[in-house]
């Protein structure tokens, strides 16, 4: 039996010409970054029944600059333009659905293109990432890339990370999931 799992995660790029935030809405993806790759990020979302809170937070995950760029740099994931992205897909559906007798035909799953075809048409280079980050942010280039080499070093080594602004630092180390 085929896999159905990407061997890639797509992250999707939100506003890249003028804040490029990676936001993860997609459960599978979440639970995947976190079991695979010790990556926690930041749950952003509030849950319907609790709006006016902070402590049970829900989809979508935030993914810091640090978490996006290790992900691209082991080549675990590709990082694409969101809004070409979802256009293209839009089309896709719209153009190889077929109308028959009332029900709705698609082709066989041979002949469909599989998401990361078409995310790779859209994909955006790590470079032109940072570099639109930086220019969104406070942080320099020096201090971009000496928080990464120590992100990157302990992320290697299998630890959680995440950010230690609730703690007054930088990071928050863990050397096992903290759930």
């Amino acid at each position: 039996m085929q896999d159905d799992k990407p061997t890639k995660l797509i992250l999707p790029a939100l506003n890249l010409s003028t804040d490029p935030e990676v936001l993860i809405f997609n459960i599978n993806d979440i639970k995947r970054l976190r079991n695979e790759h010790n990556i926690l990020g930041v749950l952003t979302g509030t849950l319907q029944q609790y709006q006016q809170q902070n402590l049970f937070l829900s989809v979508p995950l935030k993914l810091n600059p640090w978490e996006v760029v290790w992900l691209l740099e082991t080549k675990q994931a590709i990082l694409v333009d969101s809004i070409a992205y979802r256009r293209s897909r839009l089309g896709d559906v719209i153009q190889n659905t077929n109308y028959e007798g009332g029900l709705i035909t698609t082709p066989n799953c041979d002949d469909v293109k599989t998401d990361l075809e078409i995310a790779s048409k859209y994909e955006v280079p790590v470079m032109e990432y940072i570099r639109k980050y930086l220019s969104n942010s406070s942080i320099t280039k020096d201090k971009f890339s000496t928080y990464y080499k120590y992100y990157r070093y302990l992320q290697n080594q299998g630890y959680f990370i995440n950010p230690g602004l609730k703690f007054g630092g930088d990071l928050v180390i863990y050397p096992g999931d903290p759930l």
